[in-house]
């Protein structure tokens, strides 16, 4: 639903710049089952796909991360010993607005040998995700993914400026993602309302609400 709402977004406006609050790789999908993640994958490559279509920047901000995809590099381009150091340990020296080169995702997060990595379900858009990292706070530095069409088109200083220009805002976080949090938050009234609605639905159809249920009902309208 979201990714829908965003490419019709595309479509109505002239080359809108979409901000996510997450990645563009979907390596957290391998853990859900078959129908769950196609869901998934269809909808993140339908994006991807309207936005090079429609020349829409698409930035995907992760704000708390742990990927190895450079240390992995590292580690078969000079034979190293593998360890459990993440990319962000490599950047940590970053001054605030730094950023790294910019690369291209070939991330092998595979469960499995005979399994397909998350990328390789992406098809021909398989290699067509970059990524750089980057300092906007005292902690580790922040990951950015972005199609691969914006760097080919001098993109790149321009969604660092984004990104810095955000985060001077809250000093360490983007203000428009902070913005959608705040207008996303579920209040109290609109708790009450939903499970309202649950229990008539489930009363009128028969459908009976285990007890447990019953309790979390209570505790949220207290």
């Amino acid at each position: 639903m979201e990714c829908d709402s965003i490419i019709q977004l595309m479509k109505a406006h002239y080359k809108p710049c979409v901000m996510l609050d997450g990645a563009l790789i979907l390596s957290h999908i391998n853990v859900l089952n078959r129908n769950i993640r196609e869901i998934y994958i269809r909808a993140i490559t339908r994006l991807l796909e309207a936005s090079e279509k429609n020349r829409a920047p698409v930035i995907g901000f992760i704000d708390t991360t742990m990927p190895r995809d450079i240390t992995l590099m590292i580690h078969f381009l000079f034979d190293l010993k593998k360890s459990k150091l993440s990319d962000t340990h490599l950047f940590s020296h970053l001054l605030w607005g730094e950023r790294t080169a910019a690369f291209l995702c070939d991330r092998d997060d595979r469960r499995g040998e005979e399994a397909r990595s998350v990328l390789d379900n992406y098809g021909k858009l398989r290699d067509q995700i970059a990524f750089f990292y980057m300092r906007v706070s005292n902690g580790l530095p922040v990951r950015v993914e972005f199609p691969a069409w914006m760097y080919e088109e001098g993109m790149v200083d321009k969604i660092a400026d984004i990104i810095r220009a955000e985060c001077v805002i809250r000093s360490n976080y983007p203000d428009i993602l902070m913005r959608a949090h705040e207008a996303a938050v579920i209040k109290m009234n609109e708790h009450d309302l939903f499970y309202g609605m649950l229990d008539n639905f489930c009363k009128a159809h028969g459908i009976r609400i285990n007890k447990s249920a019953k309790n979390f009902h209570k505790m949220i309208n207290r």
